[in-house]
């Protein structure tokens, strides 16, 4: 009796004791290997227990199942709207006929228009109003044909219609049956449809099913679109704990978390080039409106050129091209085409002496094209994969630089700043475009991103500390750095101007730690100048042989749509451009696909190529905070900025003075390219890419030096810019996922639409 009492007290002392944490039981548990807490800031966390996937998972489920909640919401609920409302209506079919369709008459698969605009009046029996409607074809109606139409609803007076102003994007497709429902809205018994299209052409449509049962549809790709936006605030909202881990201390959890968000964003750019088809438009050769013809296999061309010992290319030049006065006067030219219809002239091709080149760089040849023919037998490399292998590479190498980059300037860090850098750079340098155009326009400029990441990294990778604390800069690593650096001048020559990055990156390692030009550092500062003679000499060669002059690229020979060789831009236009590259507004609406082209006047013949809105306001908003350089560096601020910059390889106020030289010298050069590109190319997307590189990298300086750091409190303000810098990612993920089906931009979504395009519309039924 005693001993049993005396267990039931020590069971109620053990019972009114205090519940220890989960945290407290690990750090006891773990109380002989754990540094002390940070101060400040609730629930902070040491990187030893943040190193655990168990420790992260236990913070953050509550966030997780909250997020697939709302996503399975949207879902089963929102995106399915149309499969709700439709469950009770009475569905009924009319055929067509000649009392409801005009200009059309019956023929075997449909009905041949005999006019313009072929037009059908649906009557609901009842006075039901019509909410959705479903077109019917033919069994032998050809696939994947668009047609597009125009909606008008009669309200009671019967008389007047309202026509939808949305007309460029209804379209409908045989190839796909959910393409082919319409929303009426639901306000009127009696709709027109007035179908667009000639005369002479088969319509094969034979009925129309009124306010049909539309069916329950769960799709994988929009749900784990939904999950992708999930988890930027699973683990970058602003209570993650990733925020207050320090980026050095490493762990598995950190290093698949960084492969994974790498994979995400190399999925994201196979998404895009899968979505746009390019991987099945831009080859082969193409016939423009106006006569000239376009070699997509440009690169092809000249990489079998090259293996056959030749610089110029193996195109038929024909005798009128040869017997103009002037070939790069694109009226002229028009005119010899025009009174020579077979003769094919090519597009966007430097022509000199009676012979074609390609006056892009040639590297991309070298590296991609040319071994894919020898290890193939002679077959030749479509441009759309060399672009996609090329900026997958980069995107891989461009998380290694962001987490180099930090290791040197920002060791205190969070890895949360990082792993949101990394999609800020994998986006804002709008390389998202050339996954789009994946024509030979874009090898040039996806190459260069592919070296400059490449190269930048190994720079940043050759500043070294020894364990006795001695530092040096490796001699291999910046060979190879400026190895990568110079082969921008035989891709995109515009992103050379990255090379002077290299007076910041190695401005405290030259002038304060004596690393480079000393007697010691002989190798290594001779090493780092190599690279550049073995490149750009065997380029002027290049050059040389082609254009006789070693500084003549060919881009003044070029068959394009104005005279290069005389070119009469004015300054007025450039400075257009210089506000359309920036600030140009996007053209936003209420229907898929939501995002379209902006509307871009400047001066009669200045170049204008289709585009969806100015670096700050579509591709990288986030990149706003580089107006507030100015007091991030302000003298106030230093002393802070280089407090949080030490403890790396450099002392803080060192690696704060390389950051802001860094950060100038980017925006500089960004600037300067810019300006090259209004001036000398014109307006369009794709040279956005030459600065945004700089601007891109530029603005995360500022970021990291605005972002708290481990063992800061983390208060309103920080959380803030946390939530706001996520938010307008996520923001920019949406955007460029439905710029891919903006109408009116190249490929197919010139005369038509990618089948794509109206798998992804059908989503939005219910607002169209």
């Amino acid at each position: 009796m005693e001993s049993s009492s005396r267990i039931l007290e020590l069971r109620q002392i053990r019972s009114r004791r205090p519940k220890e944490s989960a945290t407290g039981r690990y750090a006891r548990s773990h109380a002989g290997d754990m540094r002390v807490l940070p101060s400040g800031g609730t629930g902070s966390l040491s990187p030893r227990e943040l190193s655990s996937f168990k420790m992260f998972v236990r913070r953050r489920w509550k966030v997780a199942i909250l997020s697939l909640a709302i996503a399975l919401f949207v879902e089963i609920f929102i995106f399915n709207i149309p499969f709700w409302g439709s469950r009770t209506t009475q569905a009924h079919t009319i055929d067509f006929s000649t009392s409801n369709l005009t200009n059309a008459t019956p023929v075997a698969g449909g009905w041949a228009t005999t006019a313009a605009d072929p037009t059908l009046t649906i009557t609901n029996p009842g006075n039901r109003p019509i909410k959705y409607i479903h077109l019917n074809q033919s069994s032998s109606a050809p696939k994947w044909t668009t047609y597009n139409y125009t909606l008008y609803v009669f309200f009671k007076d019967g008389i007047t219609p309202y026509g939808d102003n949305n007309a460029q994007g209804n379209n409908v497709s045989t190839g796909l049956y959910g393409s082919r429902y319409i929303n009426a809205g639901g306000r009127s018994h009696e709709i027109q449809i007035k179908f667009n299209m000639a005369s002479g052409l088969t319509l094969p449509f034979t009925s129309v099913t009124v306010n049909p049962h539309i069916g329950f549809h769960f799709s994988l790709l929009r749900f784990a679109l939904m999950l992708l936006l999930g988890l930027f605030a699973v683990f970058l909202g602003p209570n993650s704990p990733l925020w207050r881990w320090k980026l050095g201390d490493w762990g598995a959890f950190e290093i698949w978390t960084f492969c994974v968000s790498t994979l995400f964003i190399m999925l994201f750019y196979v998404l895009i080039f899968y979505m746009s088809d390019s991987w099945s438009i831009w080859n082969g050769i193409g016939r423009a409106y106006w006569g000239s013809y376009t070699s997509f296999n440009q690169y092809g061309n000249l990489a079998n050129s090259l293996l056959h010992g030749h610089a110029w290319l193996d195109l038929s030049v024909p005798a009128p091209l040869k017997a103009m006065k002037n070939p790069y006067d694109p009226l002229a030219r028009w005119h010899v085409i025009q009174q020579n219809p077979g003769m094919k002239v090519f597009w966007d091709h430097a022509f000199y002496h009676g012979k074609y080149y390609c006056y892009f760089g040639v590297i991309p040849a070298i590296v991609f094209f040319m071994p894919f023919e020898i290890l193939t037998g002679g077959k030749e490399m479509e441009s759309c994969w060399a672009i996609l292998i090329a900026v997958l590479i980069a995107a891989a190498f461009a998380t290694l630089l962001l987490i180099r980059m930090c290791k040197i300037w920002f060791p205190n860090i969070s890895f949360g700043a990082v792993l949101l850098a990394s999609w800020m750079l994998g986006i804002g340098s709008a390389l998202l475009y050339h996954v789009f155009t994946a024509s030979f326009y874009s090898v040039p400029e996806s190459s260069s991103y592919m070296f400059s990441m490449l190269g930048l990294w190994c720079w940043f990778e050759s500043i070294r500390q020894k364990k006795d604390g001695r530092k040096r800069v490796s001699a291999w690593w910046i060979f190879f750095g400026s190895l990568f650096m110079a082969c921008n001048l035989g891709c995109r020559p515009q992103y050379i101007f990255l090379c002077f990055l290299a007076i910041p990156i190695f401005w405290t390692a030259i002038f304060k730690e004596r690393m480079l030009f000393t007697k010691s550092s002989i190798f290594a500062t001779v090493m780092a100048f190599i690279p550049f003679f073995l490149v750009f000499i065997p380029l002027f060669v290049y050059n040389h042989i082609r254009f006789g002059s070693p500084f003549n690229f060919g881009n003044t020979y070029q068959l394009t749509g104005f005279d290069a060789t005389h070119p009469a831009f004015t300054h007025i236009s450039a400075a257009k451009g210089l506000f359309y590259y920036l600030f140009q507004p996007m053209n936003l609406t209420t229907s898929f696909p939501f995002v379209g082209l902006t509307n871009t006047p400047t001066l009669l013949f200045y170049p204008i190529e289709p585009y969806e809105g100015g670096y700050f306001a579509f591709i990288a908003p986030f990149a706003l905070i580089l107006f507030a350089i100015p007091w991030i560096f302000s003298r106030g601020r230093r002393v802070e900025l280089a407090g949080e910059m030490s403890g790396g390889i450099f002392r803080g106020a060192s690696a704060t003075g390389s950051v802001m030289g860094f950060v100038w010298t980017a925006l500089t050069c960004g600037f300067l390219v810019m300006c090259m590109d209004s001036y000398l190319g014109g307006i369009s997307q794709r040279y956005i890419s030459d600065f945004a590189v700089s601007f891109t990298l530029a603005a995360i300086c500022c970021y990291f030096s605005l972002f708290p750091t481990p063992g800061k409190r983390i208060g309103p303000s920080y959380k803030l810019l946390i939530l706001s810098a996520v938010t307008i990612v996520c923001l920019c993920l949406i955007l460029e996922f439905f710029e891919a089906f903006t109408i009116g931009r190249y490929g197919s979504l010139l005369t038509g639409c990618p089948k794509h395009y109206f798998a992804v519309k059908s989503w939005f039924l219910f607002l169209s």
